[in-house]
């Protein structure tokens, strides 16, 4: 099967709506403790203007949202700095270039160190403090049955995929605001913050052995956190 078809395969699980309780099942595993890790020196991989850019804008909305309480209408902030980030994954060589580190990165370690440890929270959200975000902490667990779906895709295609799909189903709520409270909607609303806390989780523990990854770490993280309030006022 081709990485097009596999892509299309999972997502298409997300978008039905996989029945399953809200939010993610902790792992029990032990923290990985990465000598030196630091979030700046994450930060201080980030390549380009576009993922601090989108990050920063993301992080805005998420602040904005949070601190006059959520509305239905939200769902139009989230789109546009999430569709840039899609343009700078699908404008530069980005993708290709974390697939082939994946790829290494799993080749050298082995696929248990990404689908079975958890993340560092500490290190997660004083990165997520350096772009602005004012949240509570951020502790990031998935199973590693989904952490290894999403490894799959991301060693394949890049988060990109990730980011292009969840924005295509943001852009079309966004603007079909009666549909928000919908039970199409929130299938998709859960799901999503399954498929994003497991790729999250998979960039995280990876970020700590590979800094490149950081950048994606941090966002998915946020976007992550933005499903959550969307996931609030729509009552799902």
């Amino acid at each position: 099967m081709n990485p097009e078809s596999d892509r299309r395969v999972f997502v298409r699980n997300m978008l039905v709506g996989i029945p399953a309780l809200a939010g993610a099942s902790a792992f029990s595993s032990t923290v990985h403790g990465f000598a030196g890790g630091d979030a700046y020196r994450l930060i201080a991989e980030a390549p380009a203007a576009g993922v601090d850019r989108a990050l920063r804008e993301l992080s805005a909305v998420y602040n904005q949202i949070v601190q006059r309480g959520p509305v239905r209408s939200d769902a139009r902030l989230v789109a546009p700095p999430l569709r840039a980030l899609v343009t700078y994954h699908q404008q530069s060589n980005r993708d290709a270039e974390l697939s082939a580190a994946l790829r290494d990165l799993v080749a050298r370690e082995g696929r248990d160190r990404l689908t079975r440890l958890d993340p560092d929270p500490a290190l997660l959200n004083r990165g997520l403090q350096h772009y602005g975000l004012r949240a509570p902490a951020i502790v990031l667990s998935a199973d590693s049955r989904r952490r290894g779906e999403a490894l799959d895709v991301l060693v394949k295609e890049g988060p990109g995929a990730f980011y292009e799909d969840i924005y295509g189903i943001v852009a079309y709520f966004a603007w079909a605001i009666e549909a928000l409270a919908g039970p199409t909607f929130c299938d998709f609303v859960l799901e999503a913050m399954r498929v994003l806390e497991a790729m999250a989780a998979v960039m995280c523990v990876g970020a700590l052995l590979l800094p490149i990854l950081g950048p994606e770490c941090f966002a998915s993280s946020v976007v992550l956190a933005i499903f959550k309030v969307l996931n609030f006022v729509a009552a799902c």
